[in-house]
């Protein structure tokens, strides 16, 4: 190294940077191009970051209306289970409407033929 203090320029590729030698310490200096590269990279972790937590939020929300759905079929189904069911009971109730009426017409018919009283269920 130098003796004294003074500044070095060292060519990296494109990009130059510049030493502070400071007794035997190379302190690095950043020049407007590395600082202007070292704020885009900021920005980029900014933006990173900021995306990182959309994704996040929206994993959550998506887990969220899953979970909903999943909850809405099941009452759906449920639903559908007791329409199904109610549909069932009123046939059977029609059926044993039908039978009785049916009964009763053969009650009826057969107390004519016979002659006899008229019978009513």
């Amino acid at each position: 190294g130098n003796n004294g203090n003074c500044v070095e320029s060292i060519q990296l590729g494109s990009n130059e940077m510049t030493d502070l030698v400071v007794g035997e310490a190379a302190v690095p200096v950043a020049n407007e191009e590395n600082k202007r590269l070292q704020a885009q990279v900021e920005r980029k972790q900014k933006e990173i970051a900021s995306l990182e937590a959309q994704i996040e939020e929206h994993s959550e929300r998506i887990e969220a209306v899953a979970d909903h759905m999943k909850n809405v079929r099941q009452e759906q189904q449920h639903s559908q289970a007791l329409l199904d069911a109610r549909k069932k009971e009123v046939e059977t109730e029609e059926h044993f409407r039908l039978l009785g009426s049916v009964h009763h017409c053969l009650l009826v018919v057969g107390g004519a033929r016979e002659g006899g009283d008229m019978l009513y269920s």
